[in-house]
């Protein structure tokens, strides 16, 4: 089946451009709201949207600020600057009562946007956490800023060749070898220079920044304030998982015993044997769960 047709587009807030794609014109499907993690672009939920646009859905991507083709200020790459972002976004596109989906952190921004904004057109009627917005980073045992800098700040690629990439993710010690439209959207965090270089649209600092924001977000205080249905989605890891990957996953496993004993319309699917970019990696899975919840 052929792919929907995308449309990208720009809308203006707090002085500042803001890139979007969108799949269809039906202005009567239910809008999606799409949230890329840290680092990466709108581009990745291509495969994801264009089977919610089949179900009826409309869904919505937006560059966060820093992010793909959307302005690059100097300051505001924290959790709530972003959440106050995507509510403007929101307002500005006329999308009533829409889900929002969030992968990493953008599951984040998600839960920070629905457990402050509850009412009104803007609120969100549900939202989707996919392997993010469910742990609060200080609250497992040990953890420190220095380790949490440490463990997610991802590989440097800065002034890699396209070449050098390309192997690298195709490379076998990986668990999981990109698709060639897994790679197009992965290439679109990134500008490619004239001499086949690659540099970040996210510089290091801002990066930090942003981690530094999610090591201080009260995750378990924002269960308390929802009050719109939530689907979490938590993966776990390709066998046999690494140190770090059954440190997330208990982590995960402890966070989400807080949520069921705080948000009152709770749903938890597991999406087994995957990576963290599962958007990529098993889109087809996650439209599904994405279809179903908004269903319902």
């Amino acid at each position: 089946m052929p792919l929907p047709t995308v449309r990208s587009s720009f809308v203006s807030h707090q002085k500042l451009r803001f890139h979007y794609l969108s799949w269809t014109t039906n202005e009567a499907g239910s809008p999606i709201v799409l949230i890329h993690g840290l680092g990466s672009n709108a581009q990745v939920w291509r495969m994801v949207a264009s089977r919610l646009v089949q179900a009826g859905l409309r869904p919505l991507a937006f560059d966060l600020r820093g992010h793909g083709q959307s302005s690059k200020p100097s300051t505001g790459y924290d959790i709530k600057t972003m959440a106050d972002d995507l509510r403007g976004l929101v307002k500005n596109c006329l999308l009533e009562g829409p889900v929002l989906v969030g992968h990493s952190y953008g599951a984040m921004v998600a839960l920070d946007y629905a457990s402050r904004y509850t009412e009104g057109s803007e609120a969100p009627v549900g939202i989707v956490l996919i392997d993010g917005g469910m742990a609060q980073l200080d609250a497992f045992p040990g953890a420190s800023w220095e380790g949490v800098q440490q463990v997610l700040t991802p590989p440097k690629h800065e002034g890699a060749s396209v070449e050098n990439f390309l192997a690298y993710l195709g490379s076998e010690e990986r668990k999981w070898r990109p698709d060639e439209q897994a790679i197009e959207a992965i290439l679109a965090n990134y500008e490619i220079t004239e001499d086949k270089t690659l540099k970040a649209h996210l510089p290091s600092e801002r990066y930090t920044q942003a981690i530094e924001s999610l090591w201080k977000f009260q995750t378990y205080a924002c269960f308390d304030q929802l009050r719109c249905p939530v689907l979490m989605l938590p993966v776990t890891p390709i066998n046999p998982p690494n140190f770090e990957e059954r440190i997330h996953l208990e982590l995960k496993k402890d966070a989400i015993q807080r949520a069921r004993a705080t948000i009152q319309d709770l749903h938890v699917s597991w999406l087994e044997d995957t990576v963290h970019d599962v958007l990529l990696h098993k889109p087809h899975e996650i439209a599904q769960e994405i279809i179903a919840f908004a269903g319902s």
